[in-house]
């Protein structure tokens, strides 16, 4: 029991980084990036990981160069346009970013992962950068960066839960 409670205390920092950065977006920052004709490449990136958590539509593979931190990367085309725009023109937009640190975190599969870890393998995927570009983006890169940091956490932490539950 002692063993599960250490290893759940070592997962939850992330769900609290995940909840603090989603409190720290308010609409108006959301409206700000919608009014953005063309968005810099982070806050697309960024957008792009939202929508692989709520395992939404993304856009064809297609190759493009994108620009990060004065970097350009060979990469593929952003689903910003206009896939992340509805996500965002939905007025419940960041009640469902709460309801999925809530409830959704759990249902994140390897394969969701998979996805977002090409993204986060790339060294300007990072808050810091998203920063620079807007508010929203820094909480949103920070959010996503945290579910698959307490997806990979849960992964050693269920199996003991389970097992524990069972054992009781």
């Amino acid at each position: 029991k002692a063993s599960c409670a250490n290893d759940l205390a070592k997962a939850q920092p992330f769900v609290d980084e995940a909840n603090a950065a989603i409190n720290s977006i308010k609409p108006a920052h959301i409206g700000e990036i919608k009014k953005l004709a063309n968005p810099s490449d982070i806050i697309k990136l960024v957008f792009d990981g939202v929508l692989i958590l709520f395992q939404g539509p993304l856009a064809s593979v297609q190759s493009c160069k994108i620009n990060m931190a004065k970097t350009e990367i060979s990469w593929f085309e952003p689903s910003f346009k206009p896939q992340a725009l509805q996500m965002m023109s939905n007025p419940n937009f960041l009640n469902q970013l709460v309801e999925f640190g809530n409830t959704g975190k759990d249902c994140m599969n390897d394969e969701t992962i998979e996805f977002l870890s090409v993204y986060m393998e790339l060294e300007q995927f990072n808050p810091a950068v998203a920063k620079n570009a807007s508010t929203a983006a820094e909480g949103l890169c920070t959010y996503v960066r945290a579910m698959k940091y307490y997806h990979e956490a849960s992964k050693i932490v269920k199996p003991k839960m389970e097992a524990l539950a069972i054992a009781e």
